[in-house]
């Protein structure tokens, strides 16, 4: 039991100096008032990706693909493969395009990530979309956290997809902290 302990002491810390060395990706979608808002930052490594094609770049969300895309529309955006993780994120098969959106356009779905070209990797990212008069059931979406990873060893990176109806800061910060040990201890050890 004390060794439990010392490992998760040990992984809070860890991630505490991870948040400030590496910020994976986090989607936060959330109901606010008779909108819903989803904001977008952090960082990928892009090291273990493979880029394919370039992409139209989107604010949208599509539940069934786990596709979901924050900021300013603007020049195309680069494809990369190589991402794994769970699909679908809710029931909603229908694609809806966000009524506004700011900052960075990036997108991601169950295999894919979409940054703007000449992305460097590490390097920060921030955006956001609200959908007017939507909630998270008219979207299609189910609450919960879903992780989506790629890379191994010291390429290992993750982006997080997080639905929540009601936004619980003190539960946020909580996954930040321990998605960032997770991620500190998995780099440590290879996993």
């Amino acid at each position: 039991m004390k060794k439990q302990k010392r490992l998760l002491a040990a992984g809070v810390v860890l991630g505490l100096m991870a948040i400030n060395t590496h910020a994976a990706l986090i989607f936060t979608i959330q109901q606010d008032g008779s909108d819903v808002t989803m904001t977008g930052s952090g960082s990928a490594d892009i090291t273990a990706l493979s880029p394919a094609s370039t992409a139209v770049p989107y604010a949208a969300v599509r539940a069934s693909d786990a596709w979901v895309g924050v900021g300013a529309i603007g020049a195309s955006l680069q494809h990369y493969t190589g991402i794994t993780g769970p699909r679908p994120i809710g029931g909603g098969t229908f694609f809806t395009l966000a009524t506004t959106s700011s900052g960075d356009n990036f997108m991601m779905n169950y295999y894919s990530l979409f940054l703007p070209q000449g992305y460097v990797s590490g390097s920060q990212l921030s955006g956001t979309a609200t959908f007017s008069n939507k909630t998270i059931a008219d979207l299609g979406l189910t609450e919960g956290t879903y992780v989506y990873t790629w890379g191994s060893g010291a390429n290992a990176d993750s982006a997080t997809i997080q639905v929540a109806a009601i936004p619980e800061p003190s539960v946020m910060a909580l996954s930040v902290i321990f998605g960032g040990g997770v991620l500190a201890v998995r780099r440590i050890f290879m996993l």
